[in-house]
């Protein structure tokens, strides 16, 4: 069997290439007997389960303010007016917000990596809580 040049026209179901539209066309045929499994997203289709299993994570939206995940995208907007209302935080180095300030003071960590030192022995820590760990385990009496 010789394989066509990258050119042509590919069926998207299962790839196989055609040098004319209207072989793609009777090759699309056989597929209609095919059993698939449509995304209920977008309605793409997908030969086997698998396929459809990891093409559903690239409709994954995740909220920016609180990390919740939704599937629709509508759902995410939807989601996001009630963060509209609710005072926000904002990131001084990245100008990111937040709802609340615990959220925020975990975020500022990743951009102080290492920065937090002990007073008393010097000892570097990545967060703010490993500093407070280190600081009443080993300083306090």
């Amino acid at each position: 069997r010789t394989r066509l040049p990258e050119t042509g026209f590919a069926c998207h179901l299962c790839g196989e290439r055609f040098n004319k539209k209207d072989k793609l066309r009777q090759h699309m045929h056989s597929h209609m007997k095919e059993k698939f499994f449509k995304c209920d997203i977008c309605g793409e289709k997908f030969l086997d389960k698998t396929q459809l299993d990891l093409h559903r994570p690239k409709h994954f939206f995740r909220c920016e303010n609180c990390g919740e995940g939704f599937v629709k995208y509508a759902d995410l907007k939807a989601h996001s007016v009630k963060h509209d209302s609710v005072s926000k935080f904002t990131c001084f180095v990245c100008r990111k917000s937040f709802p609340y300030k615990s959220i925020l003071m975990a975020h500022i960590d990743i951009h102080n990596t290492g920065a937090f030192e002990c007073d008393h022995c010097y000892a570097k820590f990545n967060g703010r809580s490993q500093l407070s760990k280190h600081y009443f385990a080993h300083h306090s009496t």
